[in-house]
C-alpha cells in the first residue's frame, strides 16, 4: 500500500513540474521572438503603423462640399470638418452604378469611395458620386404601397 502511495506522489510531482515548465518555456519563446522582430520606431519617430497606412486604400464617405474640374480636386464635408482629395487619371468615377466624369458631380450630394495617402496628399482610387439607392428613394421599393393607397384600403375596410 505504501508503494502505491509513493508511486502516486512521484507521478503527481512529475505532472506538477511539467505543468510548471511548459508555460515558462512558452514565455521564453515569446521573449526570444520579440528580440528578433525589428523595432516599431523608425527614423523621425514615426511608428511603422503610420507608415503602413501610406499606400493602403482607405474608405471615406460624406457630402460633396465643392469640386474643381480644372485642379482635379474635390472637397468632402464631414460632421467633424472637411478633407480635400485629388483625382488622378487612374481614379474610377461612378454615378448610379455607371461610369461618370467629375463634371457630373453635384455639390451637396452624398459621395463615397477610397483613397491612398501619398505624403500629405490624398489621391482618389475610387469615387462614387451618388448611390443607386438615392435614385430609387423617390419611387420607393417595388411592391410597396404609398401612404395614400394604405389610407384608401383602410377607408374601404370601414
Amino acid at each position: 500500500m505504501k508503494k502505491q502511495h509513493i508511486k502516486y506522489i512521484i507521478a503527481g510531482l512529475i505532472m506538477s513540474v511539467s505543468l510548471t515548465i511548459h508555460p515558462l518555456a512558452v514565455a521564453a519563446e515569446k521573449e526570444a521572438s520579440k528580440d528578433k522582430t525589428p523595432s516599431t520606431e523608425v527614423e523621425g519617430g514615426k511608428p511603422d503603423a503610420d507608415r503602413s497606412a501610406e499606400g493602403r486604400k482607405l474608405p471615406f464617405h460624406g457630402k460633396l462640399g465643392s469640386f474643381d474640374a480644372k485642379e482635379k480636386t474635390i472637397t468632402v464635408v464631414y460632421s467633424t470638418g472637411e478633407k480635400v482629395f485629388h483625382v488622378t487619371p487612374d481614379t474610377e468615377i461612378r454615378k448610379y452604378d455607371k461610369a461618370a466624369t467629375l463634371d457630373e458631380a453635384v455639390v451637396g450630394e452624398q459621395v463615397s469611395g477610397a483613397y491612398v495617402k501619398q505624403g500629405d496628399r490624398a489621391s482618389l482610387t475610387k469615387l462614387t458620386l451618388a448611390k443607386h439607392t438615392e435614385a430609387k428613394a423617390e419611387g420607393g421599393r417595388k411592391g410597396s404601397r404609398s401612404a395614400k393607397e394604405k389610407d384608401k384600403d383602410k377607408d374601404k375596410a370601414k
